[in-house]
């Protein structure tokens, strides 16, 4: 192979660094120092889908007010203390608690969020243009499908608890500045995809399938869905199936079967899977190192997770610890 010429280096080196000038960008806001502490940072993708993550401490109680200018689903995920909010002129309330999550139409309608002082607030939101969401709806679902999940989301404002796959890509969604140019929109947007597609998934199991599934009596989908709960919330301590089964008086053949009727996988294949994507979290989120994360999901042998783990994400804890760190010092030297 031939050796680059120095001019052709210096137009590629130039190519790449006007990349960045069609790349998403990071708009970040400090709080004013006579009112608070913290920042506010937003992007927003080609399509117009706005992603913001707030991390905010007011010296004192604030209500802060505003209407969009474009009619938006908005899904907030509450990472810390929980907020409340009104929509179209106190008619409307909502509220969130920390790991919960709500998703409500919001264009053209005030909305007011009230902050009690000094307790620290952190929460993300992602707000969808309608008309990109009726789109999807279109090319992706039939008919019966389109009308559940229309009615669902524009019309009765859920709210569910967040899964380790919701707070994984929260996570994830940041690190497009690993990219440039239009690589890095085609990252932000498919994690922006992937969002909703946990979010529908979510919505479906907890908000739709108990009244749509027909196949199931709806005592044992509800007993199975709170089984599933439980187990999202002491992922460390799932006792074995048997146990599970027993706690919502079925037998245990019938509890797998019912579980895999509804979550496409087995029990076991399911805490698996929920403990790989919390040892995930605490590596990146909580600086945990691979021994304490092993522990904290349950594994008695490190090695077991990694090996696990290395399956499941491609690279050791180890490496996907170190590619998160990367991920978020380009992010804030941004």
């Amino acid at each position: 192979m031939g050796v680059m010429k120095k001019a052709d280096r210096t137009a590629l080196n130039n190519f790449y660094k006007n990349l960045n000038n069609f790349s998403p960008r990071t708009t970040k806001e400090e709080l004013p120092r006579q009112v608070g502490e913290g920042k506010i940072a937003q992007t927003v993708t080609r399509k117009g889908v706005l992603v913001s993550e707030w991390n905010v401490c007011f010296h004192e109680d604030v209500e802060m007010g505003g209407s969009a200018d474009r009619d938006y689903l908005s899904a907030v995920f509450c990472m810390r203390e929980g907020i409340s909010w009104r929509l179209g002129d106190r008619r409307q309330e909502l509220a969130v608690g920390r790991g919960e999550s709500c998703i409500y139409r919001s264009g053209g309608v005030r909305e007011e969020i009230y902050y009690p002082g000094k307790e620290s607030f952190s929460f993300r939101c992602v707000k969808i243009p309608v008309n990109l969401f009726e789109q999807l709806l279109g090319t992706y679902f039939a008919a019966r499908e389109r009308q559940v999940y229309h009615r669902a989301l524009m019309e009765e404002m859920p709210k569910v608890s967040m899964t380790p796959d919701m707070y994984r890509i929260l996570d994830e969604i940041w690190e497009y500045t690993k990219y440039r140019g239009g690589i890095s929109y085609l990252y932000l947007e498919g994690k922006v995809t992937e969002l909703l597609s946990v979010y529908l998934q979510e919505i479906l199991e907890t908000c739709v399938t108990v009244r749509e599934q027909p196949v199931l009596a709806r005592s044992d989908m509800e007993d199975i869905l709170e089984v599933r709960r439980w187990i999202d919330g002491h992922i460390a301590y799932v006792p074995n199936c048997d146990n599970l089964a027993r706690s919502v008086h079925m037998s245990t053949s019938k509890f797998a079967r019912c579980f895999q009727q509804i979550f496409g996988m087995p029990v076991h294949a399911y805490i698996i899977e929920k403990r790989l994507e919390q040892a995930a979290r605490l590596l990146t989120e909580e600086g945990m190192n691979v021994s304490q994360a092993a522990a904290a999901v349950g594994y008695t042998k490190s090695s077991n997770m990694s090996a696990a783990f290395k399956k499941k994400y491609g690279v050791s804890p180890k490496e996907y610890r170190l590619r998160k760190f990367v991920a978020v010092r380009a992010k804030e030297e941004q």
